[in-house]
């Protein structure tokens, strides 16, 4: 709308000095047209907040849908671009991959649905594959230390595993053995030669 008709339109009338009531009509479209148009701006401006929310289900239903189910303790929790790695030393395999050493993807927690692991802490972890890697969830949440594998519907499961041992942990136990077997034989030498002939 030009101004000139704006103007004109808001000019005062001589007989009460309101606003023609054309004008107060147009005034209140106006001031309507731009809160509606400012109020459907704040979506688009806003960052979203994602909230984590999860159905409830049991620790059967979790063991149940699970591709993975084991139990360890974490030794470490590396953070990445995207998500928090979880390496854990397992003990317990009661579904998936038999493996000494299992990494879990998680998110940092709140609205990505992670979850917070503490490192020397047992958990029996729920995973769950996607992209290639094993994942787990807050709805999914591990539970802390073990738990009876009939209970879930799981068998025995697979235990006994261990990382394989460090080629500089067994050359430093074989130095030591020689090393304290040196020994040995170095004081049974010397009290043979303090003994009286």
């Amino acid at each position: 709308m030009p101004s000139s008709v704006l103007k004109e339109l808001l000019t005062h009338d001589t007989s009460g000095g309101m606003f023609r009531p054309a004008a107060r009509r147009l005034l209140v479209a106006a001031l309507l047209a731009s809160a509606l148009l400012a109020s459907a701006l704040v979506p688009l401006t806003s960052r979203p907040a994602w909230a984590c929310s999860c159905a409830p289900s049991t620790l059967v239903q979790r063991a149940e849908h699970a591709d993975a189910v084991f139990t360890g303790t974490v030794t470490r929790v590396e953070k990445a671009l995207s998500d928090r790695v979880v390496n854990f030393d397992v003990d317990t395999v009661y579904k998936g991959e038999a493996s000494p050493s299992i990494d879990v993807h998680t998110g940092y927690g709140g609205g990505d649905c992670g979850v917070r692991f503490v490192v020397d802490r047992r958990y029996t972890v729920f995973g769950f594959r996607a992209q290639g890697v094993l994942n787990t969830y807050s709805c999914d949440s591990p539970v802390a230390g073990g738990v009876d594998p009939a209970a879930l519907g799981l068998g025995p499961g697979i235990t006994g595993l261990h990382r394989p041992l460090s080629p500089w942990l067994i050359l430093f136990t074989v130095l030591a053995g020689i090393a304290v077997v040196g020994a040995i034989v170095l004081v049974a030498r010397r009290r043979r030669a303090d003994q009286p002939k």
